[in-house]
């Protein structure tokens, strides 16, 4: 199986469920070749194995059209979604249809074998108290020396966040703030673990017990998500902006919205958002949410728009 690895590294993250992934969100990557091997854009991670979502980049032609976009004035987020239809269209290997994760550009750009990125519920907290309570995070990252973090603030995803990535000092692990986990490893089972159990010492030193509980779980349920307290409108990650309308129909409520069994047999996706959502907001509510003009511009990215088109699960 050409895609074993990746396969493999998909069903270890998906089975956190939304306290690492929510609906068609993160990436897996693999180098092989001269070719970078991703996850197709608007899939899930549990359902890219049953439905072969990978797409095969030639590095090489990538990299050079992407440093040439770098090059220009401003940043065209446009020619940046067009180089990732164009490189996913090229490769005889690739399905009809399937477009590279939008997301392709850092993962082409980081050095080693395996990239993972996936939208931590832990990683999210970990950069606001990072910011909130520097000494704390400060001592807790000495005790754990073998990870090397990267703290980046909020900047949208695709070509803005693959530029910024390309400038930054050289990481195993990037914690995106509002955004989650990017771990850059050539042992990406190891590292996977490794990321476990730190973010389970965080939880335990930050004293977040709720999410401390849903980690240690080795398979998730939609039930225990649904015991979680409403939360008024928060978005915590890019993903909700895109998927906003979605998580609209499906939420119950007021001013203090939830889901239910409905909701979760009606979108999984939208409604592992927004349990996201309520999970972060329930245990953390003062963590920064992203305003609402930044949130309308990253639904309006072009890459998005086509993660939309695709990903049409319960929509």
């Amino acid at each position: 199986m050409p895609y074993k690895k990746i396969f493999e590294i998909a069903e270890k993250v998906s089975a956190r469920g939304p306290c690492w992934t929510q609906g068609p969100g993160g990436n897996i990557s693999e180098k092989k070749d001269n070719s970078l091997l991703i996850k197709a854009s608007g899939f899930r991670l549990d359902e890219i194995c049953s439905q072969s979502a990978i797409c095969r980049i030639e590095t090489g032609p990538f990299l050079r059209q992407l440093f040439l976009l770098f090059q220009k004035d401003s940043l065209t987020e446009q020619a940046y979604a067009d180089l990732i239809k164009k490189s996913s269209q090229l490769s005889i290997v690739n399905k009809a249809g399937l477009r590279a994760s939008m997301e392709t550009g850092f993962h082409a750009l980081l050095q080693k074998t395996y990239v993972i990125h996936f939208h931590s519920c832990t990683a999210v907290l970990m950069a606001h108290q990072s910011a909130q309570n520097p000494e704390e995070w400060k001592q807790f990252c000495e005790s754990n020396q073998d990870i090397r973090l990267e703290i980046v603030p909020f900047i949208k995803p695709g070509l803005e966040l693959c530029k910024y990535l390309y400038q930054a000092k050289s990481s195993s692990a990037y914690i995106l703030a509002n955004h989650g986990i990017i771990l850059h490893t050539e042992s990406p089972i190891s590292s996977l673990n490794r990321w476990l159990e730190f973010e389970l010492d965080f939880c335990n030193k930050f004293h977040y017990r709720i999410l401390y509980e849903l980690l240690s779980k080795p398979i998730w349920s939609s039930k225990d998500w649904m015991k979680l307290e409403a939360s008024p409108w928060k978005i915590y990650f890019p993903d909700t902006a895109v998927f906003q309308k979605r998580i609209s129909k499906i939420l119950r409520g007021d001013k203090l919205k939830s889901i239910d069994f409905e909701s979760w047999e009606s979108d999984p996706c939208a409604s592992e958002l927004w349990a996201a959502t309520q999970l972060l907001h329930s245990i953390c509510p003062e963590l920064t949410s992203i305003e609402g003009n930044i949130a309308k511009t990253v639904a309006d990215l072009p890459t998005e728009k086509a993660r939309q088109e695709i990903n049409l699960a319960g929509a």
